[in-house]
């Protein structure tokens, strides 16, 4: 574990992140390996750690940037030989699951990023003697609870800030894939994401358009993402295959089964605003590297 930094990003949550701080002291990390990002909490996050957690390494936005460039920051922040990303929410059960995910990216040199296997609930996860312990390579990753090799980072660079909600792990990890680094997974090492699935399942259910948990933001950026992702990386004629189908099923899915059609239209006009971006970044997969990767489960 002396290998690895701890990066979490974090906003007005400083009950679980707390809780979440111990438990990965209590697994065996020390308070230097841990580094965090107060995106402009509200709730003295900031002055709260540095009190409880002195030598933690924190640092506080006065305005907030958002998940996915406070991760950026974070990575490039530390400096170990890998890094576990894990929300202010979630944390990995054990000192030895950890080291074990370690061992495993260190098995092969193609593995490069590490998924555990997730749960959302407040209940504690099965025990680990009842999962599988079959070893899998897969098409993407969770954000809660992942590690990425330091090498991994200098080859593939940071996430895609434009996405900045949904889908920038998926892009992040067909980037790895291109350059023949793969995602891996062994079933019975997992991450427990601490979350109360009635009451986020409420929050969602929001029409508002921005926040965290607007229904209308989620299905926008998860609908217009997902196109941009396939227009980077799938190859010619099945990227237009692809988008055609997804604009249409997500047409019926949003604008009849969710009764959000303004999320739909929504997000058709984000992805055609990312049409420059879209040919800057352009970087299709062969028919064969596509024929592979599509085969594999997504998580």
């Amino acid at each position: 574990m002396e290998k690895i930094d701890v990066i979490i990003t974090t906003k007005n949550r400083i009950k679980d992140l707390v809780i979440t701080i111990r438990h990965l002291l209590k697994i065996g990390f020390e308070e230097k390996q841990v580094y965090i990002i107060d995106d402009a909490s509200e709730d003295q996050t900031y002055n709260v750690i540095q009190n409880e957690f002195p030598t933690i390494n924190i640092r506080r936005n006065e305005s907030s940037k958002g998940l996915i460039v406070n991760r950026n920051i974070l990575m490039d922040w530390t400096s170990n030989g890998y890094v576990l990303s894990v929300d202010d929410d979630s944390y990995v059960l054990t000192g030895a699951d950890v080291n074990e995910a370690i061992s495993i990216l260190e098995s092969d040199e193609s593995y490069g990023i590490f998924h555990f296997r997730t749960f959302e609930q407040l209940a504690a996860p099965p025990p680990k003697e009842e999962l599988s312990d079959e070893i899998r390579i897969l098409r993407n990753y969770i954000g809660c609870g992942h590690i990425i090799s330091r090498a991994t980072i200098e080859s593939v660079g940071m996430y895609l800030e434009e996405l900045f909600f949904y889908a920038e792990e998926l892009d992040f990890s067909i980037r790895a894939y291109i350059k023949g680094i793969k995602t891996v997974t062994k079933d019975n090492l997992i991450v427990h994401h601490r979350i109360d699935k009635t009451l986020r399942k409420t929050q969602k259910k929001s029409k508002e358009e921005d926040g965290v948990y607007g229904q209308t933001f989620r299905f926008k950026l998860l609908f217009a993402n997902n196109l941009i992702v396939t227009s980077i990386y799938y190859p010619f004629l099945i990227r237009e295959v692809f988008l055609a189908y997804r604009i249409l099923l997500n047409l019926y899915v949003l604008g009849i089964e969710q009764n959000t059609f303004k999320a739909w239209v929504l997000g058709l006009k984000r992805y055609l605003s990312m049409r420059k971006l879209i040919k800057e970044k352009r970087n299709s997969m062969s028919y064969k590297a596509f024929n592979n990767w599509i085969k594999l489960p997504l998580i």
